[in-house]
């Protein structure tokens, strides 16, 4: 087997459904008339999103997955889709306040945009000291065992022959995630495919881009005109007390409101920003690390996103965040 593709597997809690069986299965009982297959990754895997249809209300995007080495954001999902169903995530916990606010909006979950990127990564980095995340993340080269930079795996993508490791930011064809040539244009066919299906239906209002990061909770919100900011600004101090009333850590500084506004890393929220107008921003989770303090686990993490889903739900619908046609 190519150790570009290998599977690296753990015990994780059962409310944390990030191995490939796992996702299948939770994807297997989705309703037919809410899941729909929009596409193939470049690795031959189906592409879900799960549709709770509400006519006429604001259109919220929540998506997890992006980079395979971050499995908290499609564990965030199902729990999600769970509570859209069930009233309580898998835990068995309850937020009655999600779904209440959902009978306020038009949602849609995609659950693992980079199911290629998910498969060759653990299920779970809680525990692990922070040293080789970037190898897990960016891939490690079979001739020397350097690892390539963002910067040089933008233009042309890695060629997967050529590592000994093909990390979690890219897809089997060697293709960043989150990190297009323009505003215009991305090489990601997965997320190529996504935007082919919000042109042909119709395009999100709000999309929450959940991620996973060696830090502490925080929003990536820079580079965004008004009146987004402000927006941005709004859901990003509702998220941070709520999730700090927990007694958990969320940083204020990093990548947090540059003042004046720069240019922003052109991602793929910036693509759905300039291209509708679209609400889009990135949320960064906790991995668990032990020597990033304090340290956290699997359920403390669940609750961070939840949150911040909440809190974005909640301002969206009351306060009209939510940008309108």
């Amino acid at each position: 087997m190519n150790s570009c593709c290998h599977i690296a597997k753990m015990q994780v809690p059962d409310f944390w459904p990030a191995d490939e069986e796992g996702i299948n299965n939770h994807i297997a009982v989705v309703p037919p008339d809410r899941l729909l297959r929009y596409g193939t990754s470049a690795g031959g895997r189906d592409l879900h999103l799960i549709r709770h249809p509400n006519p006429g209300k604001p259109r919220l995007w929540v998506i997890g997955g992006t980079h395979g080495h971050e499995p908290g954001g499609p564990a965030a999902c199902f729990n999600l889709l769970h509570i859209l169903r069930h009233g309580e995530d898998l835990r068995q916990k309850q937020w009655p306040d999600i779904v209440g606010l959902a009978t306020g909006l038009d949602i849609t979950v995609v659950p693992l945009l980079n199911p290629d990127g998910r498969a060759r990564c653990p299920d779970s980095l809680v525990g692990w000291p922070t040293g080789g995340l970037d190898g897990i993340a960016q891939s490690w080269r079979r001739e020397d065992r350097s690892v390539p930079t963002v910067e040089e795996a933008i233009p042309n993508g890695l060629d997967p022959e050529e590592m000994l490791f093909l990390g979690g930011r890219f897809n089997d064809d060697g293709f960043l995630a989150n990190r297009p040539v323009s505003v215009e244009k991305t090489l990601f066919v997965e997320f190529q495919q996504l935007l082919d299906y919000m042109a042909q239906n119709e395009p999100p209002q709000c999309y929450l881009d959940l991620h996973a990061c060696g830090s502490n909770f925080f929003c990536m919100n820079g580079g965004f005109t008004e009146p987004y900011r402000e927006k941005l600004r709004a859901i990003n101090r509702a998220t941070a007390e709520a999730i700090k009333s927990l007694g958990h850590q969320y940083n204020e500084k990093m990548y947090g409101d540059p003042t004046p506004p720069g240019p922003g890393i052109v991602g793929n929220v910036r693509m759905l920003y300039v291209r509708w107008g679209t609400l889009a921003f990135p949320y960064e989770g906790r991995q668990g690390f032990l020597d990033i303090l304090p340290w956290c686990d699997e359920s403390d993490i669940l609750d961070d996103y939840l949150i911040a889903i909440r809190e974005t739900m909640r301002l969206g619908v009351a306060e009209g965040y939510i940008p309108d046609e």
